[in-house]
């Protein structure tokens, strides 16, 4: 019984809220493209981190680079309308509390600290 409840490993009423959070907090949100040709829609705000943890939050946890239209940026660089957001994973990689500092989403943010388990 306690699994019907869950999504993403935190119980359903912490999922809800989290992402209400993120859906009430924008009025609009931004278009972005994977490099795959994919369109992911996210919250005005968003940084190439919360691209990367909205695709894939697994894969998410090794990230080594993120690329904005080609180049390479920071975790945290915020994305515009088009861009073009590339993810590079290494298994040598693991994830850091200081990309806390880089997440701008309320569900990048509880990922985060859920792998951490802070």
């Amino acid at each position: 019984l306690d699994r019907i409840n869950m999504v993403d490993g935190v119980d359903s009423n912490t999922y809800v809220k989290i992402l209400e959070e993120d859906v009430f907090n924008h009025s609009q949100y931004i278009y972005v493209y994977s490099t795959k040709g994919e369109v992911i829609v996210l919250p005005i705000g968003a940084s190439a981190l919360d691209f990367a943890f909205k695709v894939d939050s697994v894969s998410a946890t090794r990230i080594n680079k993120l690329l904005i239209n080609g180049l390479e940026c920071k975790f945290g660089s915020k994305l515009k309308n088009g861009c073009i957001v590339g993810v590079k994973y290494s298994p040598k990689v693991t994830i850091k509390e200081e990309w806390l500092e880089s997440a701008n989403s309320n569900y990048t943010k509880m990922k985060i600290k859920e792998y951490l388990e802070i």
